[in-house]
């Protein structure tokens, strides 16, 4: 099934009066405006979150942050994410990603120190993202940090995470610390 048909689909289930769409059923419909980038509907979709209180969910928060996202409405992820009641780790990696990927580096890192400042959420996933965003502003000192964390973390033995912090000191011109 590709995107088309899964949107017109999830019109069909809320057309019918014995149907309501849930949580799953949102989330799938968001991520399917997404790759088709079809704003319209997305939006649509988005005021039926609203409506229905399902926006209430963290996964309809995240499908509705990476929806913005894909039809290039960076400012609309930024509100949605704002306005969730309740975000977690998917959540806040979300709208790191977001960020660091539309070249909103310092953005980016502030979301990583405030997810970091209310609770330890930071995995695996969102390391690399946020050393990322250290190559794009040349912030060694704050690569340095996030490294001392995956060390307190235990993630450095992670593929994707010992290549992000060799990525980030080579690319930040510190050699030596990237060859350790």
């Amino acid at each position: 099934m590709n995107s088309d048909e899964a949107l017109i689909l999830f019109s069909a289930m809320r057309v019918d009066s014995n149907v309501s769409a849930d949580t799953y059923a949102l989330c799938a419909a968001l991520k399917a405006c997404g790759q088709s980038s079809n704003a319209a509907y997305g939006e649509c979709l988005h005021a039926y979150a609203e409506k229905t209180f399902l926006l209430r969910s963290v996964f309809v928060g995240s499908a509705l942050v990476n929806m913005y996202k894909c039809i290039g409405k960076i400012e609309q992820s930024c509100r949605v994410f704002s306005e969730m009641p309740c975000r977690n780790i998917v959540t806040w990696t979300t709208i790191i990603t977001v960020l660091v990927h539309a070249g909103r580096y310092k953005e980016g890192l502030m979301y990583f120190s405030e997810m970091s400042r209310w609770e330890d959420l930071s995995d695996h996933y969102t390391i690399p993202t946020a050393l990322k965003a250290c190559v794009g502003l040349r912030q060694v000192r704050f690569g340095k940090e996030i490294h001392t964390h995956v060390i307190v973390k235990g993630f450095g033995a992670i593929l994707c995470v010992a290549n992000s912090l060799v990525t980030m000191y080579t690319e930040c011109g510190e050699m030596q610390d990237g060859l350790r």
